[in-house]
């Protein structure tokens, strides 16, 4: 109005300044924007989403976005490795199936986005350049998030005071969003962020030792309980004061021992055979063993089964023998249910010396295993595995005997070693597949104990002989459960380590055994032990046949 007048001024007021005028008045109510005029981005950026509602001040301005992009991603956790190898995969070219992956595994809550929207620089007086958005009124909402990667289809829940001056009428802000996650996996969920490095892996260290331990604990028993009478010259199985050729619980010595307690054992022994003894026996055995979980790590479990045979032969004070297994065992994590089966074969030497009432025995042996998982069973393809595992194991064992009550105790001591070298390998099918590398893991376990037996006569030529023992253990290294892997991924791969359970150091092996002589050279034998822990129970039961020539 300050300009018509003005101009009236100037020019008189002739017709033609009227009409100029009038000619000027119109053009600028017809070009002035309306303030209940809408605008469709749409329209003027065909395919792009509307990304805001018009803020007003007397006209009209919007918020059009023609893109929404990734922006930083935050892995918050107590393994900084991990928690980096993890951000490399979430900002890799597979990162949005990652974040879905993530996202079905970890629930709601553990992953939080927000929003910043970025107007373009050629409007740099709009105010900052960066203006973020909440959860709220002014905040974003993208459809799918936040486990659709990168988000789309996003959409101001309110609108954001963008400190635009008032001499901009009619603009459009052509902007777009950057969008940041947060994957939060917080001291309550560090079981998760192992679960998701795979701990799994861990699990079948332990079953693959555990094993391995019985194993080797069958065959000292073997060692030490299978007397030698090279003094006597007598049979095996008539040794005086001696366990007969059998492993705990197995050998009717005692009805034959001179013993003026129990007259009613008193049998004169057999003639003296100078040959020695061969022995072949077989069992089936059976394992279980459950590990309580911890705040870093879920539990898990293992059943196992299979077979075991050997050959010994016993002369003089020596026995020397030869034994081979085959095993399977199936592991089952807690919480997951992720799983691992595992085929070993194993094959071992074992020797015992038998000077009067003491026994030393010294066993070797090595072992091959076949190992499958699958991990992260939750996600529609899960990530599989297969590798190899060897391992070696040593053992030394000295016992001595003493006459007791009828019977005989057998105070003890040992040592055994086990290493296992667990191959490398590559998961496939997940989109958090790792690539482990190879490991050693080893246990020194020293033990001190005792056995006692005794044999009672049932019928005419048939013999029960009963046992009870136990041990106390020390594993002297407490060598980790670990792994030590990258994302498949991940573009950097970037290593990280993950601990798994590591059993007690100290644990204590109680159990019993039966062994009934049915026949001269046929024994049948049975045996329970049980290993316990702080955060440990495993129990193992076997049963079998023995003869001897």
């Amino acid at each position: 109005m300050v300009l018509g007048a003005a101009f009236i001024r100037m020019c008189g007021r002739s017709r033609r300044a009227a009409a100029l005028l009038a000619l000027l008045v119109a053009a600028f109510l017809l070009l002035a924007p309306q303030r209940a005029r809408a605008f469709d981005c749409t329209s003027v950026y065909p395919g792009i989403a509307t990304f805001g509602n018009p803020y007003t001040l007397g006209f009209n301005i919007y918020a059009c976005a023609a893109t929404a992009s990734a922006g930083a991603t935050t892995v918050v956790s107590a393994n900084g490795p991990l928690s980096a190898a993890l951000t490399n995969l979430l900002a890799g070219p597979n990162g949005g199936a990652v974040a879905t992956a993530l996202g079905s595994i970890l629930g709601p809550g553990a992953i939080s986005q927000s929003a910043t929207v970025v107007k373009p620089p050629t409007f740099s007086n709009f105010g900052p350049t960066i203006v973020p958005y909440g959860n709220g009124p002014g905040g974003i909402n993208c459809t799918g998030a936040p486990t659709v990667w990168p988000p789309t289809n996003c959409n101001m829940t309110g609108y954001q005071q963008l400190n635009i001056p008032a001499d901009y009428t009619g603009y459009i802000l052509d902007a777009h969003f950057i969008v940041s996650t947060t994957v939060n996996f917080g001291a309550s969920n560090s079981a998760a962020l192992n679960w998701v490095g795979g701990d799994l892996h861990t699990t079948v260290q332990t079953t693959m030792l555990d094993e391995e331990f019985d194993f080797i604990d069958g065959l000292l028993d073997r060692g030490g309980t299978a007397g030698t009478d090279a003094a006597t010259g007598m049979p095996m199985q008539y040794a005086e004061a001696s366990f007969s050729d059998d492993d705990p619980g197995s050998g009717d010595a005692l009805a034959y021992a001179r013993n003026s307690h129990f007259p009613a054992l008193l049998k004169a022994p057999p003639p003296a055979q100078p040959d020695g003894i061969w022995t072949a026996w077989a069992k089936g055995e059976y394992g279980a063993g459950n590990f309580d979980g911890t705040a870093s790590n879920f539990g898990f479990g293992y059943r196992s089964g299979g077979g075991e045979i050997g050959l010994d032969y016993r002369r003089g004070e020596w026995l020397l023998g030869v034994a081979t297994d085959y095993e399977h065992a199936n592991v089952n994590q807690d919480t997951s249910n992720d799983s691992a089966g595992i085929d070993s074969v194993r094959l071992a030497a074992y020797a015992g010396y038998r000077p009067g009432a003491w026994s030393f025995t010294t066993v070797l042996s090595g072992g091959y295993n076949g190992v499958s998982t699958d991990r992260l069973t939750i996600l529609p393809t899960p990530a599989t595995a297969s590798y190899d595992a060897g391992s070696f194991n040593a053992a030394f064992e000295a016992a001595k005997r003493y006459d007791f009550w009828g019977g005989v105790v057998q105070p003890l001591a040992g040592l055994v070693y086990s290493n296992l070298y667990v191959g490398s390998f590559n998961e496939a099918g997940s989109p958090l597949d790792i690539n482990g590398q190879s490991a050693d893991v080893a246990a020194l376990r020293g033990y001190v104990g005792a056995r006692a037996w005794r044999s009672f006569d049932t019928a005419p030529g048939q013999t029960l002989t009963a046992e009870v023992h136990g041990r106390l253990f020390y594993d002297f290294l407490d060598d980790a459960r670990a792994l030590t892997a990258s994302f498949a991924g991940d573009p950097t791969a970037a290593a990280f380590a993950v601990d798994g359970i590591t059993p007690d150091r100290t644990s204590a092996v109680v159990g019993t055994a039966l062994e009934y002589r049915f026949a001269p050279a046929w024994r049948a034998i049975a045996s329970y032990d049980a290993e316990l822990s702080s955060n440990t129970v495993a129990q193992h039961v076997s049963g079998g046949l023995r003869m001897n020539w």
